[in-house]
């Protein structure tokens, strides 16, 4: 017997349970729907920050803090899966001796913040 699941609540749940093929069908659309929207925002200053992280000889390290601290954790893995050498360290790694004697000449640092700062 067929379960019937109110209207309501159908847009939530048909991609959650999983029947085939048509759920990862839609979920890949939704994915590219949000992809989209991602690339139509994307502009001169996106373009300036990943040719500088191109160029990039050392290590990047990865850092921020409080909200922001989430999406340099997810950062640092999504460049260590793409082949970047990378690694996450907490913004309090930076404070005093601890960090000087990880960072060589050649890293560099991505922080990221939910405050505005210069591309430098």
């Amino acid at each position: 017997m067929k379960k019937i699941i109110p209207a309501s609540t159908r847009a939530y749940t048909s991609i959650s349970k999983p029947t085939g093929l048509g759920t990862v069908v839609q979920l890949l659309r939704v994915r590219a729907q949000l992809l989209n929207l991602v690339a139509g925002a994307l502009g001169k200053t996106f373009a300036d920050v990943t040719g500088r992280l191109g160029a990039i000889k050392g290590r990047i390290f990865v850092t921020g803090e409080s909200a922001s601290e989430c999406a340099a954790r997810h950062t640092a893995r999504e460049f260590t899966s793409s082949g970047i050498p990378s690694l996450f360290a907490g913004a309090d790694s930076f404070s005093g001796e601890v960090i000087r004697w990880l960072i060589q000449p050649g890293d560099a640092v991505l922080l990221f913040s939910s405050q505005k700062f210069r591309l430098q």
